[in-house]
């Protein structure tokens, strides 16, 4: 993996002299200041938003939801229970449908960022 990354910085770079500076800052070889790119640049609301909801799906929510929906059923009638049970199927497809369309959404309303090869 760290050749890979190696590799990018030369992709990356616009002159080897860029690269080796590139590469020094990267192990700590070069001195550098954090207020070139402090890190209010990058986190802005919506990356906010994404850092907390992956934090919140990573967290193990589907085992413990899984249990409750299973355990629901068991305490009420049956024809309820499986309407409950019909009704977590939908809610589970709409949430994902949503994330999707979110995806999709933030995907096309990025900013334009051509092809790294045309550099070349």
């Amino acid at each position: 993996m760290i050749l890979i990354i190696l590799g990018w910085v030369l992709f990356r770079s616009d002159t080897i002299g860029d690269a080796w500076t590139y590469l020094g800052a990267m192990f700590g070889f070069v001195q550098g200041s954090g207020v070139r790119n402090p890190l209010a640049i990058y986190l802005d609301n919506k990356a906010m938003v994404e850092i907390g909801a992956a934090i919140i799906l990573a967290m193990p929510i589907c085992p413990f939801l899984s249990i409750l929906k299973n355990s629901i059923p068991a305490k009420i009638p049956h024809l309820l229970g499986s309407s409950l049970n019909a009704g977590a199927y939908l809610l589970r497809f709409l949430f994902i449908v949503a994330v999707v369309y979110a995806d999709i959404i933030s995907l096309a309303a990025g900013v334009y960022n051509p092809f790294i090869y045309f550099r070349f």
